[in-house]
């Protein structure tokens, strides 16, 4: 019975565009949610985000850098309290003396890129570094800063998510900055809604004909 009622109650939310995403160790935050998705290379990137009265997404993927954006990306996401950088790039970790002379010759990939970054002989240290789970792909974050030791400004945090399925030796380049005029002198963990909103993403592979014909646009 109980497990009939739970079944139902899924549908209901469902039906009804009613999400409750969960965001971290922060909990969830309940929002009228919608998907919107953006085909770019061999990729499909969906999210979850916020709707509007009229059922139409509040926030959508634009290609235009906004003024928030740390970094330049492919394509970009703007909501109340953050900018989303979304860009692709090789995981060339194993084409360097170094890795070679220990590993010898080993194709790339995303647990190589992260059992590299924790080898000592790599000389990669990146503050904040974290190994997680984005909706059920293998991703790892750590801080988007500037500065020396002592004096870091902050801008939030930058993802590497595995593409395992779809570009195997790459991965995504995923920035989450906060949307701030305050010079940040400490980090802080992300708000709940851009943390839900974060972990809706999910990325497959794009149908073939889609992909060619996003670029043969560009």
């Amino acid at each position: 019975m109980k497990k009939a009622l739970s079944i139902m109650l899924v549908v209901i939310l469902l039906a009804s565009g009613l999400f409750i995403l969960t965001g971290c160790e922060n909990g969830g935050k309940k929002f009228e949610g919608v998907e919107i998705s953006k085909t770019y290379g061999k990729a499909t990137y969906k999210i979850t985000v916020p709707k509007n009265d009229d059922g139409t997404p509040k926030f959508n993927f634009t290609e235009e850098k906004p003024e928030k954006a740390a970094v330049r990306g492919s394509f970009y996401l703007e909501t109340d309290n953050a900018v989303f950088t979304f860009g692709t790039s090789g995981l060339v970790y194993n084409t360097s003396k170094v890795y070679k002379e220990k590993y010898g010759e080993k194709e790339a990939s995303f647990d190589g890129y992260v059992e590299w970054v924790h080898d000592e002989k790599s000389g990669i240290k990146l503050k904040g570094w974290e190994e997680l789970e984005i909706n059920g792909r293998k991703a790892v974050r750590y801080y988007s800063l500037e500065g020396s030791s002592g004096d870091y400004t902050y801008f939030g945090y930058n993802y590497r998510v595995s593409l395992d399925g779809i570009m195997p030796k790459s991965g995504l380049d995923l920035g989450v900055y906060y949307k701030t005029d305050e010079e940040l002198k400490e980090p802080k963990e992300l708000d709940e809604e851009t943390l839900a909103i974060l972990n809706t993403l999910s990325i497959s592979l794009a149908e073939e004909e889609e992909w060619r014909a996003v670029t043969r646009i560009r």
